[in-house]
């Protein structure tokens, strides 16, 4: 969906404003559009290419940003790295 768009801009004001799309939570009282985007979201992430880019909105825990043959997230055994540490 592009960012430009006003079914976009709607959809995000409603039901993912702190979030990414892929992110965003069904929330309460969702409409049948979203109940259907967030229904079908996983068929999305499958044919869905991540760009990292300059890693500056990638999180080093949660985010599975190292390529392996399935996305797996990073494990780390202590308290070492929060979840605001971004990859940089």
């Amino acid at each position: 969906m592009k960012e430009n768009t006003l079914a976009y801009k709607m959809l995000k004001a409603r039901y993912f404003p702190q979030n990414d799309f892929m992110e965003a939570p069904i929330g309460t009282n969702p409409s049948y559009l979203w109940r259907s985007l967030r229904e079908g979201h996983h068929v999305l992430k499958r044919g869905l290419i991540w760009r990292i880019g300059d890693g500056k909105n990638i999180s080093v825990r949660r985010d599975c940003w190292i390529s392996y043959k399935s996305p797996r997230p990073v494990m780390i055994c202590d308290d070492a790295i929060d979840d605001s540490m971004r990859v940089i």
